[in-house]
């Protein structure tokens, strides 16, 4: 097993500890993520650089850095339009900085079509479909009505636990991965 493949497998280990957190409780800890962050970006670079002896120190500095913030940035945006969790964030953002940024954006690509693919049958489940797309359309076409009505109230919201996602993402780009 290469050290890129054992970084693999402790994302895949992580992610499924955040999400088995994340089901059962709503929440995915900070003793979870932050050594993930601190963990994942230190392992990345010491990997890259025992791995890649050619490799320039300030490109795999660049590379770990890189995959942190690329990764962290869309769902950081949507953390603050309260459309995501901060233990989302910070569990993309250290597999972002563990795996590099091709890697990184890729589990964070597979997190959301998995989520995409999962949220209407959960919402079928639940009995709220068909309200839920009502109140989707009318708050995607609320910009372009003369009459501005009221966002709906956070009762009416749908909540979808993220962090499975994330595990079954970084689960698909490991075996991608080792083939």
């Amino acid at each position: 097993m290469s050290g890129f493949q054992g970084l693999l497998l402790v994302a895949v280990a992580v992610s499924a500890a955040a999400a088995l957190f994340d089901y059962r409780t709503g929440f995915i800890p900070n003793r979870i993520t932050y050594p993930l962050v601190l963990f994942g970006a230190a392992a990345h670079f010491a990997l890259s650089t025992w791995v890649l002896h050619g490799a320039s120190l300030g490109w795999v500095l660049l590379e770990t850095l890189a995959g942190g913030l690329l990764c962290g940035l869309v769902p950081l945006l949507l953390w603050r339009s309260q459309a995501m969790g901060g233990g989302d964030v910070k569990l993309l953002t250290g597999l972002g900085a563990m795996l590099g940024p091709a890697l990184g954006l890729q589990v964070e690509l597979y997190s959301f079509l998995t989520a995409v693919a999962v949220a209407p049958i959960l919402l079928a489940h639940r009995g709220v479909l068909l309200a839920t797309l009502k109140r989707s359309l009318s708050l995607l076409i609320k910009p372009f009505r003369r009459s501005k009505e009221e966002a709906p109230a956070d009762s009416v919201l749908t909540e979808l636990r993220f962090g499975p996602a994330i595990c079954a993402a970084t689960a698909l780009v490991a075996v991608l991965e080792w083939k």
